[in-house]
């Protein structure tokens, strides 16, 4: 009867705004923390020269030091990087760079535009179903990489093809 008052109320607009927004629940996931790397231009800027894994483990090192929070209390770390080819291997390594016990399971998450929300997503459904209580997600990508050049030589290569093929299919 409750999940048939609170559909009501979300299609009425009853008990909205503010003091729904407010209102604590024992499913609630909370954010403490959040961290954004600095901005540069691309092949250009302060980090053309760093790489990738590098980047991550600063972003690892910063979370856990802005946090206060002890390392050995964090039970995955979910890594969105849509790049990188062995982001996987960078993921692990820059995570026990940083501190992150080898107990902790590492994953990553290969998602166009959106890798990043998607691991802040997948950790926060892994503490809502109860999986864990802490996690650690991360959206990291260097724009500066040789394999970026690859990857949009590559879909501009077959984004070409389409565009060939229907402008004048082949026989």
């Amino acid at each position: 009867m409750e999940s048939v008052k609170s559909l009501v109320s979300q299609l009425t607009g009853i008990g909205g705004g503010r003091a729904a927004l407010e209102r604590t629940s024992l499913d609630d996931v909370v954010i403490t923390l959040a961290v954004r790397s600095p901005l540069c231009k691309a092949r250009k800027g302060g980090f053309k020269d760093t790489r990738s894994d590098e980047l991550l483990t600063e972003m690892f090192r910063a979370a856990i030091a802005r946090s206060g929070i002890d390392p050995v209390l964090i039970e995955d770390v979910c890594v969105g990087n849509v790049l990188s080819p062995g982001s996987m291997y960078e993921a692990r390594a820059a995570a026990l760079a940083a501190g992150i016990p080898e107990t902790t399971p590492v994953q990553v998450i290969n998602r166009f535009c959106s890798s990043g929300l998607m691991a802040v997503t997948t950790i926060s459904n892994q503490i809502r179903a109860g999986q864990i209580e802490v996690g650690l997600a991360v959206g990291s990508d260097s724009m500066s990489a040789k394999y970026v050049r690859t990857c949009l030589h590559f879909v501009n290569i077959h984004q070409l093809i389409g565009v060939r093929d229907r402008v004048a299919p082949t026989k």
